[in-house]
């Protein structure tokens, strides 16, 4: 079964992770930040596949349209997402977050990224 642990696994794979974040990312289940249908998977029709999606290495679509209704073959928009763990981890190395920095995160979609820094750095900051 496909598991937290085989995320941490692809992205220690592409090398060390960004100091102070092992823990946050090891931690903190990407499951629990994404529902349990999205965009291709459904986890009631196919666990298998909604966890190997959920733990890879990839962005999640979350919400399409503003989350209205989409007739088949109309134009659709990706208007949520969890993006993805590499990315969240360059773009956290970038901003130099440091233990006992503050930080405000808006625009959560999923609230996974906002997971990793509350984890981090304690929910006060």
């Amino acid at each position: 079964m496909t598991t937290q642990r085989h995320l941490v696994a692809a992205l220690t794979g592409r090398g060390p992770l960004p100091a102070g974040w092992p823990d946050a990312v090891a931690a903190v289940d990407r499951a629990l930040f994404v529902p349990e249908v999205f965009e291709g998977h459904d986890f009631t029709a196919d666990p298998e596949s909604w966890l190997r999606a959920v733990y890879a290495d990839a962005p999640v679509v979350t919400q399409v349209n503003d989350g209205e209704d989409t007739p088949d073959g109309a134009f659709r928009l990706a208007t949520s997402s969890s993006s993805m763990p590499s990315i969240m981890l360059d773009m956290l190395d970038l901003l130099g977050v440091q233990d006992g920095h503050r930080v405000l995160e808006i625009g959560t979609g999923t609230g996974y990224h906002a997971a990793w820094l509350c984890h981090r750095l304690g929910t006060a900051r």
